[in-house]
């Protein structure tokens, strides 16, 4: 039976991504002192957790790329907007969020990798990672070895996107390679791309940067008005600044044209109209006000036309339920949708996420999985090492539906069994049967 309780089994692949590369060359120390400071901002250090800090000098043709849209701008809007949070949240959960289990070439092989699997919390990661990547478009991770606790396990860390400023490359070319990721948080940070682990999706023209669902919410467009025969540019706000200046102006609005309630009292002196004005300031909204003398009392707003509020949400309700692509939405909208046209919403959600749902499984095996397994292989009985190519380890959304076997199937199967057959061959048969994987010992794999 294999052991599980391996002690920090990410430590041999973190070991290799502390390497330098070959191709960038080490600046000596004593030319490093000498750098004059005018020139410092022209050097960076990358890969601070090294042995060996690395120098390289910077020149215009070391491109770097920055995000479109701030990450923490989209990171605001997620957490500050109900209607992109509920169809983010949407759909992380049907795409990546049921669960999982990882079948291979054998169970044991199997049970190694759930064991993995469980020791870094890969349930959190791919939620997590999962509504970064739909959301935002990118999700970043990185290897840490807890050499100073010997008693845990590695775990793979999540990087705040927020802090994510550029992408030093090679520049745009059939090329193209990521040099370096740059963070500015509370400290300045640069790793490779060796120690990082970067979920992308929907990468446009090659970019280095993926295309999230919330980005085209968030984006002001240009486009090209011609005025008098001249073509000027002019800049739309984004979908989610147009929801909220809408919003503020119907709040403003009905707040203006609500009911109102003027008193005309004609033969008062302005102290008097001061003090009945104190006097129906204190009122509570059930009280009525008693008024000495001849009065006029009008109410305005009552007449006033009805706003068609429902044409204004229109406007950008269905930009951002297109964005998210989750129509579901409109469960929650009463008469919104029928029970015929809700079940082809939740039809419609469930395709389009299923090319996502394919990337997330491939990038968990090739970033996470496959590095690891190759770095701690299982061996076989023999003590041979089994390569990852034969291993067959895959993983796949949504919890293992274990064989189930009805009352007349089993009377079935032990109708055919002969009574000359030993226990143990009834034993083998009957799992055989039932779709679990034995080997011709009768021992599980």
């Amino acid at each position: 039976m294999q052991n599980f309780s391996m002690h920090n089994p990410l430590r041999t692949l973190t070991s290799q991504f502390s390497r330098p590369a070959k191709s960038i060359p080490t600046i000596p120390a004593s030319h490093n002192k000498s750098i004059p400071i005018s020139t410092v901002q022209k050097y960076f250090q990358y890969g601070q957790a090294l042995a060996d800090p690395i120098f390289r000098p910077l020149t215009s043709y070391s491109p770097y790329v920055s995000p479109k849209v701030s990450f923490k701008k989209m990171i605001s809007v997620y957490e500050d907007e109900p209607e992109i949070q509920f169809g983010l949240d949407f759909a992380v959960a049907v795409s990546v969020g049921a669960g999982f289990h990882f079948t291979a070439k054998t169970d044991s092989l199997a049970n190694y990798v759930e064991q993995f699997a469980r020791d870094i919390n890969l349930d959190y990661i791919a939620t997590t990672a999962g509504r970064e990547t739909l959301g935002y478009g990118n999700s970043l991770w990185r290897y840490v070895d807890l050499y100073n606790d010997p008693k845990s396990f590695d775990i793979i860390q999540q990087l705040p996107l927020s802090t994510l400023q550029k992408i030093w490359w090679s520049g745009q070319s059939i090329n193209s390679q990521i040099h370096y990721y740059e963070f500015r948080g509370q400290t300045l940070e640069k790793l490779l791309p060796s120690e990082v682990i970067h979920f992308r999706y929907r990468p446009s023209n090659a970019s280095p940067f993926g295309l999230g669902m919330i980005q085209p919410l968030v984006t002001q467009v240009q486009y090209t008005y011609n005025k008098n025969g001249t073509d000027e540019t002019r800049e739309r706000m984004s979908i989610i600044d147009i929801k909220r200046s809408i919003q503020d102006y119907l709040h403003k609005s009905l707040r203006r044209y609500q009911r109102r309630t003027v008193y005309g009292l004609k033969e008062a002196t302005p102290q008097q109209a001061n003090a009945a004005q104190s006097s129906l300031n204190n009122l509570d909204d059930e009280q009525d006000f008693v008024l000495a003398g001849d009065t006029n009392i009008t109410e305005i707003g009552a007449m006033a036309r009805a706003m068609d509020t429902e044409s204004f949400e229109k406007i950008y309700s269905n930009e951002i339920i297109k964005a998210l692509g989750t129509p579901t939405a409109r469960l929650y909208e009463k008469g919104a949708l029928t029970e015929a046209s809700a079940e082809t919403a939740k039809k419609v959600a469930l395709m389009n996420l299923q090319g996502f749902q394919k990337q997330m499984k491939r990038m968990v095996e090739r970033f996470i999985i496959m590095p690891w397994y190759r770095a701690n292989p299982l061996k076989d009985v023999n003590g041979v090492v089994i390569p990852w190519s034969a291993t067959n380890i895959e993983l796949n959304w949504g919890l293992d539906e274990k064989p189930e076997m009805s009352t007349t199937d089993f009377a079935s199967l032990v109708a055919q069994l002969s009574p000359t057959l030993k226990k143990e061959e009834m034993i083998y048969k009957f799992l055989s049967n039932a779709g679990v994987d034995v080997n011709t010992s009768g021992e599980r794999q």
